[in-house]
């Protein structure tokens, strides 16, 4: 009898460790589920812009703040690139009932260089938009602000003469 009690207290102590671990890897599955869904979600809803600065030579402008309306100001990295903006809680500057493209003003300055203005960048529902904005270093010109303007679609200017 006593050879029995040593197995049994070591089979207690084993099915007791095979419990444990199947508890904390369901836990960690379920963990994973759930980040894998929030990631999945926060990717899926709304829509984004990511800004690219170059200069006229097309390098890459480091250290540019671009400012998307209403949503603050960011500095471009090494290589031009701003973070991906979300851009929530936009409307359509030309038909507020639009909901599947919208616009947004995107600005760009630094020091060096002329202060830029991208007006009605358009932005689709859902998805992330690369804007590749040109800067011009000052000069002894008298340009104070370049000003780029974006059209809208072409769905939207061929309804425009729909009868």
């Amino acid at each position: 009898m006593r050879i029995c009690a040593p197995y049994n207290i070591n089979m207690r102590v084993t099915v007791k460790n095979f419990i444990v671990s199947m508890c904390v890897m369901v836990a960690l599955l379920v963990f994973v589920q759930i980040l894998d869904n929030s990631l999945s979600v926060s990717a899926s809803q709304g829509q984004s812009i990511r800004v690219i600065v170059t200069d006229i030579n097309d390098r890459a402008v480091h250290n540019a703040l671009v400012t998307v309306e209403s949503h603050g100001g960011f500095y471009t990295d090494n290589n031009g690139y701003s973070p991906v903006i979300r851009l929530d809680g936009v409307e359509n500057s030309y038909d507020k009932s639009i909901t599947d493209w919208y616009t947004v003003t995107v600005t760009v300055s630094i020091e060096g260089y002329v202060d830029t203005v991208v007006l009605n960048c358009v932005v689709y529902a859902q998805q992330t938009r690369t804007l590749n904005v040109r800067i011009y270093p000052v000069d002894s010109s008298e340009l104070s602000v370049v000003c780029y303007v974006e059209s809208p679609p072409d769905s939207y200017l061929q309804s425009l003469f729909a009868k």
